[in-house]
């Protein structure tokens, strides 16, 4: 089975599941070839450098690989590794640390933060946006953050990734959209910071 008839059918992605949770180097190797692009776009999303988004998708990989036998549904694969990978990202850019080291003392030097008042409200305003977002159901998380995702995904890998038809993202888009805003409507803190 060549790769490229591997992404043309979406049909073959249970199989490809099974055999690859058997150990079939080959299918594992399809699957992270279908849904690298994905991964990588999301957890550069997040805001993270190339090395982290590097580590952010390895970590992916690695809990998808120990997680395999345990996937009832192949077709919110997709998502499932977008919500992952979004964790992954938010964890390991939460735990780096700013510390650097003084050259001739090898002492840790106290953080530099250049942050202004502007910064500090737009990552208030964010974390209640996120924490807004968790409350959707799981494929409105995925699909809005496939959306957001840079670089930019195609509604076709967008509709790959969530077993869905190309034609039904934008209605989806806009009824999750709907929800997330009488979500936020019902959030006081947020609410606060969108005036």
């Amino acid at each position: 089975m060549s790769s490229s008839s591997t992404r043309a059918n979406g049909d073959d992605l249970p199989r490809l599941v099974r055999l690859a949770a058997d150990g079939d180097q080959r299918a594992w190797s399809d699957l992270v070839s279908r849904f690298e692009r994905l991964v990588m776009s999301v957890a550069r999303g997040t805001g993270l450098n190339s090395v982290d988004a590097q580590d952010a998708a390895q970590a992916t990989w690695l809990r998808l690989y120990q997680n395999l036998s345990r996937i009832n549904d192949a077709s919110r694969l997709g998502g499932w590794l977008a919500t992952t990978v979004q964790r992954e990202s938010l964890r390991l850019g939460g735990r780096r640390a700013h510390v650097a080291l003084d050259d001739e003392l090898g002492e840790p030097q106290a953080p530099f933060y250049d942050t202004t008042l502007q910064d500090l409200i737009t990552a208030e305003r964010d974390a209640a946006l996120r924490s807004v977002l968790a409350r959707l159901p799981e494929r409105d998380r995925s699909l809005l953050t496939l959306l957001t995702a840079e670089p930019p995904l195609s509604y076709i890998d967008i509709g790959a990734a969530l077993g869905m038809p190309i034609g039904s993202i934008g209605p989806t888009r806009a009824r999750c959209l709907s929800r997330l805003r009488a979500a936020a409507v019902r959030d006081p803190d947020l609410v606060e910071l969108l005036r």
